[in-house]
């Protein structure tokens, strides 16, 4: 496994002191931390939207060393407290924008077209502003213009809490296909549960990394994590402990999926 993006120490105001956790290439890593501890400020870190002369580097490069226009080209983010910045009034022209700034065949561009509509449910927006889209449309669309520019490292500050529980299974879905086209994923949330979607997990608390592995490992810490205010859910915690005697395969969120799951097992 190859270590893309690596944080050694980091220390910036009172929010982190000597933080220290890497990215691995073509993995998702979602951190998790109570509300208000810096999760957002460390993605803009990361991003270079906060310049910082940390001991941050990119493929083995210091993040304060690389240019403006290198960072844009790697790096993609999309933060709970920023609009979204399209630029025109038809999801089809906000496409073709983005396609200007890859070297396609017409070809290609066409199969990537196909490809981003299909995954993202876009055929029937294409007419449609994009800024009149509701929020769920909007982050879709987003996931496209990612696919389109094939950063390597696509940071997802808080989206899941922005959208319904119908919605968050289809935007896990979309994560997983984000990993697919070779992406490195960083995303922070405040909940336990968006940790399922992970390879690895991050639990930020007073400024240090507190507890980070496989969302198993980390989960099945329950005790550490109720003391710092991060509760499971329930069918979340049972998962666990069932999966701890080897009843289940795998964590559930919810009671028809965990019945059905012990059902088969049965």
């Amino acid at each position: 496994m190859k270590t893309i993006l690596d944080v050694r120490d980091l220390s910036y105001q009172s929010l982190f002191s000597h933080c220290t956790f890497s990215l691995i290439e073509n993995q998702v890593t979602v951190l998790v931390g109570p509300n208000r501890s810096g999760k957002t400020v460390l993605s803009k870190i990361l991003s270079g939207l906060i310049p910082t002369k940390e001991m941050i580097f990119f493929e083995n490069k210091s993040l304060d060393s690389i240019d403006s226009r290198e960072k844009q080209k790697n790096f993609f983010f999309l933060f709970q407290d920023a609009s979204f910045p399209f630029r025109f009034f038809r999801v089809q022209e906000e496409l073709s924008f983005y396609f200007s700034y890859v070297k396609l065949q017409e070809e290609e561009i066409q199969e990537v077209l196909e490809k981003v509509k299909k995954q993202f449910g876009l055929t029937p927006l294409l007419k449609k502003n994009p800024n009149e889209l509701t929020l769920f449309q909007k982050i879709r669309l987003y996931f496209a213009l990612a696919v389109i520019l094939k950063p390597k490292i696509f940071l997802l500050d808080h989206v899941f809490e922005m959208v319904s529980p119908q919605e968050k299974e289809i935007l896990y879905r979309d994560i997983y296909f984000l990993k697919q086209e070779k992406m490195t994923i960083f995303i922070t949330s405040s909940k336990l549960e968006h940790a399922l979607v992970g390879d690895k997990v991050l639990i930020l608390h007073q400024g240090n990394i507190l507890l980070e592995g496989s969302p198993f490992e980390v989960l099945k810490e329950d005790g550490i994590l109720n003391k710092i205010g991060l509760d499971l859910p329930f069918f979340v915690d049972l998962s666990v402990k069932l999966q701890y005697y080897n009843l289940v395969d795998t964590i559930y969120l919810t009671q028809e999926k965990l019945v059905n799951a012990l059902w088969k097992s049965d």
